[in-house]
């Protein structure tokens, strides 16, 4: 089974565009509660963060769905290198088969 790596990529990369607006949308609607969970959530104090104009929104997004992108093309590219040779429980599998007949 192949991988149609380009495919795979823009949906993951369009998957993770609309988190990344959720999670931009939560943060201009409550900061101060979504600041709270990811604080605790990461163990990590956000309480320092700066807040979110309309050009950090489209950077952010765009970087990191650019990011998700070559990274989730990268995993479909080795999942076809990875599956161009049989395996060698299958090579084994079909050793057995021939012997039995």
């Amino acid at each position: 089974m192949r991988f149609e790596t380009k495919r795979f990529a823009f949906a993951v990369a369009s998957a993770w565009a609309v988190w990344y607006t959720i999670c931009v949308s939560l943060v201009v609607l409550a900061p101060e509660q979504t600041r709270a969970v990811f604080s605790f959530a990461m163990h990590y104090d956000l309480t320092g963060a700066r807040d979110l104009t309309w050009g950090s929104f489209f950077g952010g997004l765009l970087l990191t769905t650019v990011w998700v992108a070559i990274f989730a093309a990268t995993v479909g590219w080795f999942f076809n290198s990875l599956g161009r040779s049989r395996s060698l429980p299958a090579a084994a599998a079909g050793q057995m088969a021939a012997m039995t007949k």
